[in-house]
C-alpha cells in the first residue's frame, strides 16, 4: 500500500518539478522545487529511504533560505553555501544506507552550488548533473522520479 501511495506522491513532486524547470523567473523556481521537494521527501520516507528524505528536507529548507536572499535581490553569502553542504555531508555520515548513498548525496551538492550561483543557467546545468538522483531512484523503485529525469534530459 505504501508503494503506491509513493508513487502517487511522486507524480505531484514531478508536476512541480517540471514546472519549476520551465519557469522563468528564479523565485518561481525556488517556489515550485520547494513544494517538489517536500513531496519527494515524503515519497522517499514511504520508500523506506531515510537518508534522501533528509536530502529533500534539508532541500527545502535551503530554498527557503535562498529565496529569501533573492527577494531581496542579494547574493546568498558563501557563509550559506558551506552550511548547507556541511549539512548535506553530516547526513551521510548519520545516515548512511550503502554505496548507493553517494547518489543523492552528489545531487545534492551540485544543485545546491547551483542554486548559490545566482544564476539560473548555472542552476540549470547543476540540475542535469542531478542525474545521480535517476540512478539512485531506479535502485529504490521511484517510478515518478525516473519519469522525471527523462523527461528533463531530453531534448527540447
Amino acid at each position: 500500500m505504501s508503494f503506491y501511495l509513493a508513487q502517487g506522491v511522486g507524480i505531484i513532486s514531478v508536476v512541480f518539478s517540471v514546472q519549476s524547470f520551465y519557469t522563468k523567473k528564479k523565485e518561481k523556481t525556488l517556489l515550485y522545487q520547494i513544494l517538489a521537494n517536500i513531496c519527494f521527501a515524503i515519497q522517499y520516507l514511504l520508500l523506506g529511504s531515510m537518508f534522501t528524505s533528509l536530502v529533500c528536507l534539508l532541500a527545502v529548507i535551503r530554498g527557503i533560505v535562498f529565496s529569501v536572499y533573492d527577494e531581496k535581490s542579494k547574493n546568498v553569502p558563501v557563509f550559506w553555501l558551506l552550511f548547507f553542504l556541511s549539512l548535506i555531508s553530516l547526513n551521510l555520515w548519520w545516515n548512511y544506507e550503502g554505496i548507493l548513498s553517494f547518489l543523492p548525496y552528489f545531487g545534492s551538492v551540485f544543485v545546491t552550488y547551483g542554486l548559490w550561483q545566482n544564476n539560473l543557467n548555472v542552476y540549470r546545468f547543476c540540475g542535469f548533473l542531478n542525474a545521480f538522483f535517476l540512478i539512485f531512484s531506479k535502485f529504490v523503485i521511484n517510478l515518478p522520479c525516473v519519469s522525471l529525469r527523462f523527461i528533463l534530459q531530453s531534448p527540447h
